[in-house]
């Protein structure tokens, strides 16, 4: 399992889950401006990328500090441990994986989807602080679990002294099914992924 913590949507509610380099490629392809935001919601494309396993929105992600975890579908979840709190399940989604990584990134990125910002986000990741899982490439079935998970953080306090504080943080599970070849996509597009702890 591969872990994140303070997760940020950028203010925008929305996270984008898929292979950047090959979203840059299906751009090129089908003749794109780099302005993919505009290109997404003024015509078919959007729903076209989803459907083909190139890209998964993710709408309503709540302005809040998330714990991402990728893993594969064999392995244990971290929701099947007592203390933790499952809001949803989500299947029926695919991703298209050629360049050995997915990337859970932002909206921002689309407004200038560029060649350079494009392959900046894909070999440095880190910088942006966004997540990233590396695996071989194929076609995946893709399972989103959230809910809310205890988690250990630890930051320093005015004094610099250490605080370690145990509190549920909003969390994000990616799980991820390899198969032979592309499966049919059903999940729901406009699905909602918003996390409030009552």
């Amino acid at each position: 399992m591969t872990k994140f913590t303070e997760v940020l949507n950028d203010t925008i509610d929305y996270f984008l889950l898929g292979d950047v380099e090959l979203l840059r490629i299906y751009r090129d392809k089908n003749n794109l401006s780099n302005d993919l935001a505009t290109e997404f919601t003024a015509n078919e494309s959007g729903d076209e990328i989803v459907k083909n396993g190139i890209l998964i929105p993710m709408s309503r992600i709540v302005n809040q500090p998330y714990t991402i975890l990728f893993k594969s579908i064999n392995n244990k979840s971290e929701f099947e441990k007592p203390d933790n709190k499952l809001i949803f399940k989500k299947s029926g989604y695919i991703l298209k994986i050629e360049n050995e990584k997915v990337i859970l990134f932002t909206w921002w990125i689309l407004n200038d989807f560029s060649d350079e910002k494009a392959k900046e986000l894909m070999d440095n990741p880190q910088k942006w602080n966004k997540p990233f899982y590396e695996l071989k490439n194929g076609w995946y079935d893709i399972e989103i679990i959230g809910g809310f998970t205890k988690q250990e953080l630890k930051y320093k306090d005015a004094n610099g002294n250490i605080i370690t504080d145990n509190s549920f943080e909003p969390t994000l599970e990616f799980n991820f099914k390899s198969r032979d070849k592309k499966g049919d996509f059903t999940a729901n597009i406009n699905e909602s992924f918003e996390l409030i702890n009552e």
